[in-house]
């Protein structure tokens, strides 16, 4: 096992933003795991400071992504704050 932890702060459909310890290179592929959703490959787009943004292999559908703890409930709330604005 050669791995690192990292927090997500964003997802996307197309990809993601966290923060991780490591040495990681624009171009390298990692592995996510990530809770209700399982393991998903990215590609890592950039790296800076402690972060690492990166896009998936293969786009995760909206519907797996709400999978995540919380993700739904959050994207409900603001979809509604949106349309109350």
């Amino acid at each position: 096992y050669h791995g690192s932890d990292a927090i997500v702060r964003n997802i996307s459909p197309l990809g993601f933003m966290a923060e991780a310890d490591g040495d990681f290179q624009p171009g390298c592929y990692v592995r996510l795991r990530l809770p209700g959703l399982g393991t998903v490959v990215g590609r890592v787009v950039w790296a800076e400071g402690g972060r690492v943004g990166g896009s998936f292999v293969n786009p995760v559908e909206p519907g797996r992504l709400r999978r995540i703890i919380g993700w739904g409930r959050e994207q409900s709330a603001a979809a509604g704050e949106s349309a109350s604005a």
